[in-house]
């Protein structure tokens, strides 16, 4: 009776890895979509549906994704464009004047600007004119060393 229930636990063990083993196989032969492959999926279908929607081509649409708990970057390229890398490097130049007026823009739509007003009349003494102290000083290109 001993050697008949360690055969059938023996079994029971063999059949169950391999169970187990065959279950893991599936998984890895299937296996569910990382983070990053969802983001690249959906930043993919974007492009593709814009490029659609407006009948033109979009060179890349690029993502960058910052959370606590990880980054991902993607980048969709039309047909014809290169994807770039989370490590490119652009110039960004006279950007900063965009970023500026968008802020200005949304300070008055928020009520803290009003674009119709003088900035003298915000400025407390801003109607006085600027007269140096010293009659000497001059203020200008000439004074730098260039």
């Amino acid at each position: 009776m001993k050697k008949n229930s360690v055969f059938q636990i023996v079994v029971f063990l063999l059949v169950n890895s391999l169970l187990f083993f065959s279950a893991c196989e599936n998984e890895i032969e299937k296996p569910d979509p990382t983070t990053q492959e969802i983001i690249d999926q959906a930043v993919q279908t974007v492009r593709i549906s814009v490029e659609t929607e407006i009948g033109k081509a979009i060179p890349t649409l690029n993502v960058f994704i910052q959370t606590p708990n990880g980054s991902w970057f993607s980048s969709s390229a039309g047909e014809g464009y290169q994807p770039i890398a989370a490590d490119t490097y652009f110039s960004f130049a006279s950007n900063t004047k965009s970023f500026t007026a968008s802020s200005a823009l949304e300070m008055m739509q928020d009520g803290w600007l009003d674009l119709d007003v003088h900035i003298s009349d915000t400025i407390p003494g801003g109607n006085i004119p600027y007269v140096p102290a010293n009659p000497d000083m001059m203020i200008g290109i000439s004074n730098f060393n260039i």
